[in-house]
C-alpha cells in the first residue's frame, strides 16, 4: 500500500524526492510529507500555497480513492488520511500471500556477491566475526526477499605470513617451547599441536589449515551461517589472476618500481599513499591478491560487490577503490559495510576473558551460552557501523525485556490464541475486515502492510536493522492490541476478523524472523 501511496504522490508531485512518513498521532492521518515545504524553497513560494496546489493535484490523481481526506497542517505539511476500503483490500492481498508476503522484485535480478566474515584461518572466530555473519546472513536473506540474486562468499587467506606465524606456533608447540614472537599462543594451537602429533600427517600446513576452517565452519553453522562458497586465496596465485592484476596495473601506467619492488600508484586515486604491489624479494602483498579477488568477482558477471569488514579494514577501502579504479574496473559497484566492534557485557559488567579458558571468549561460547535465536537477533539489532553492547544475561532471559524473547512470544502468542479458537482462521473474503475500528486494530494493520516495503528498503541500505526494529514495532503493536481488543469472544463475526488479522501478524512476524535467521515458536 505504501508504494501504491508513494507512486501516487510522485505522479502529483513531478518528482521522485518524496519522503513519506507515518504520523503518530490519527488525528494528523496515517502518513505525512513535508515535500511541499522543499518544493517551496526552490520555487521561492509560501510553503502552504504549495501545499494547496499539491493537494489539489493529489485528489485528481486519487482515481482509486487511496485517501478519504487530504489535508494541509502546520508550515505546508500534507496529511493523508488512508480510505478505510483501501486498507482492507490490501489487507486482504496480503493475508492471501501467506509466506511470500513482504517479497518483492525491486532487485530485478541483479546479481550481487556478498563477502563477509573472511576471518584468518588462524584461530577461533571471535563475537566480532560473529557480527559479521549475522549481518552478512541476514542482508542476504534480506536481498534475495527484495529480488536480487545473492551470492554468499568467504575469503580464506590462505597464503602469506600469517599462515607461516600459524605454522611455526603449532610446531613450536609440538616441541614444547614457547611461542615464537608475533606468533600464536592460546589452548587452541596446543589442541592443535596434539592432534597433528596422534596423525602425522603428511602436510602438516594444510592439515593445520583443514583443522581450523573446520572448526570455523563448524561454528558458523552453529550460528545458522551457510556459504555458497569458500573462496580459498591460494586458487588466485595458482591460476596466475595475481601476476595478471599486476600485469593489467602495469599496462594502464599505474604502477612504477622503487628499491626492487613495484608500487601502485595508489595516491593519484585518492589514497594517501602509494602502495607496494610486489616485494623486492618478488612476493606479491596481501593487497595485490585482494585485487585479483574483486576483478576475479566482476569477471564471475557480479554486478554489485558487497563487503562486510571489520573497523581494522577501514583504512583499507580507498585503496582497493582506487586499484579497481585504475584496472577500469567499474568501482562504483563496489561496497564496503565497516562493522564496529562488540563489547561483552553479564549486567553492567564488561566481560573480558573466558571463565572456561582464561582467554578471549570465543564466538562459539556465546552462542552456546545464549542460544542462536538470541546471537542472531541482538547481533542485527543496531547499525554495523554502531557500536554495540552485548548483554549476555539480557541473551538469556525468558522475559519480554528481552528482544527476541519478546518478538517470539508475539509469534507465540498468537499460534495459542488461534489453537484455542472454537472457529478455523477463516479466509480473508470470508471475514468482514470493515469491523476492524480499533485505533490498535488499525495501527496494527498499516504496519503490518509495511513490510514490502521495509525488505525492499533494507535491501537498498544494506541494513538489516531495519528489519530487526520493525519485528520489534509490529510485536509492540500486537501486545498493545491484544491488551485492548478480545480476539475470541461470543461474536463471532467480529471474532473472524480478528483472526484474519492475528493471523496476518503471526505471517509477518514469521516471515520476518526467518529473514534474520531466528526460530519461529509455536509455543513458549
Amino acid at each position: 500500500m505504501r508504494q501504491n501511496i508513494l507512486s501516487l504522490l510522485k505522479r502529483a508531485a513531478g518528482r521522485d524526492d518524496i519522503v513519506l512518513t507515518q504520523t503518530k498521532e490519527r488525528a494528523h492521518g496515517d502518513f505525512a510529507v513535508n515535500i511541499a515545504m522543499q518544493m517551496a524553497k526552490e520555487l521561492k513560494k509560501n510553503p502552504r500555497e504549495v501545499a494547496a496546489d499539491l493537494k489539489q493535484k493529489i485528489e485528481k490523481e486519487d482515481v482509486g480513492k487511496l485517501f478519504r481526506k487530504v489535508e494541509i497542517a502546520g508550515p505546508g505539511f500534507i496529511n493523508l488520511f488512508v480510505n478505510d476500503a483501501a486498507v482492507i483490500e490490501s489487507f486482504k492481498a496480503a493475508f492471501e500471500k501467506g509466506g511470500s508476503f513482504g517479497r518483492s522484485d525491486a532487485g530485478r535480478g541483479k546479481k550481487v556477491i556478498l563477502e563477509f566474515v573472511s576471518a584468518n584461518p588462524t584461530g577461533p572466530l571471535h563475537i566480532g566475526h560473529g557480527r559479521w555473519a549475522a549481518i552478512g546472513d541476514s542482508l542476504a536473506a534480506i536481498m534475495n526477499a527484495a529480488g536480487y540474486s545473492v551470492h554468499k562468499e568467504f575469503y580464506i587467506n590462505n597464503i602469506g605470513k600469517q599462515i607461516n606465524m600459524l605454522i611455526a606456533s603449532v610446531s613450536a608447540a609440538m616441541k614444547g617451547e614457547p611461542v615464537p614472537e608475533g606468533g600464536y599462543g592460546g589452548a587452541y594451537i596446543k589442541d592443535i599441536a596434539r592432534t597433528v602429533n596422534e596423525s602425522a600427517p603428511s602436510d602438516m600446513k594444510a592439515f593445520v589449515l583443514e583443522n581450523i576452517l573446520a572448526q570455523q565452519k563448524e561454528t558458523l553453522a552453529l550460528a545458522g551461517v551457510e556459504f555458497d562458497e569458500w573462496f580459498p586465496e591460494s586458487r588466485l596465485h595458482e591460476s596466475g589472476e595475481v601476476k595478471a592484476a599486476v600485469e593489467r596495473l602495469k599496462r594502464n601506467g599505474a604502477t612504477y618500481e622503487k628499491d626492487g619492488a613495484v608500487w601502485f600508484r595508489s595516491e593519484e586515486f585518492g589514497d594517501d599513499k602509494d602502495r607496494v604491489l610486489v616485494r623486492e624479494n618478488g612476493e606479491p602483498t596481501y593487497f595485490t591478491a585482494d585485487i585479483a579477488y574483486h576483478a576475479d568477482k566482476f569477471r564471475r558477471g557480479f554486478g554489485t560487490l558487497i563487503n562486510v569488514w571489520g573497523a581494522d579494514h577501514h583504512g583499507y577501502v580507498k585503496r582497493l577503490q582506487s586499484a579497481l579504479e585504475a584496472m577500469k574496473l567499474p568501482s562504483q559497484d563496489l561496497e564496503i559495510l565497516i562493522g564496529q566492534l562488540v563489547t561483552l557485557f553479564r549486567g553492567s559488567e564488561p566481560v573480558r576473558m573466558s571463565k572456561r579458558t582464561g582467554e578471549m571468549i570465543t564466538f562459539r561460547e556465546v552462542i552456546e551460552e545464549v542460544g542462536r535465536d538470541a546471537v542472531r537477533f541482538f547481533l542485527t539489532m543496531m547499525s554495523a557501523d554502531s557500536h554495540m553492547d552485548f548483554d549476555l544475561e539480557l541473551a538469556k532471559k525468558q522475559t519480554l525485556d528481552n528482544p527476541v524473547y519478546y518478538v517470539q512470544y508475539a509469534h507465540a502468542r498468537i499460534c495459542n490464541i488461534i489453537k484455542n479458537s472454537s472457529l478455523p482462521v477463516p479466509k480473508a473474503g470470508e471475514a468482514d475486515l470493515g469491523l476492524l475500528k480499533e485505533e490498535s486494530e488499525r495501527d496494527l494493520m498499516v504496519r503490518l502492510l509495511d513490510l514490502p516495503e521495509e525488505t525492499a528498503a533494507a535491501a537498498a541500505a544494506l541494513q538489516p536493522h531495519h528489519i530487526t526494529r520493525y519485528a520489534r514495532e509490529v510485536a509492540a503493536l500486537f501486545h498493545s492490541y491484544y491488551h485492548k481488543c478480545r480476539v475470541i469472544s461470543e461474536d463471532a463475526e467480529m471474532m473472524k476478523a480478528r483472526l484474519v488479522l492475528a493471523e496476518t501478524t503471526r505471517i509477518v512476524l514469521s516471515n520476518v524472523l526467518k529473514l534474520l535467521g531466528v526460530s519461529v515458536p509455536e509455543r513458549m
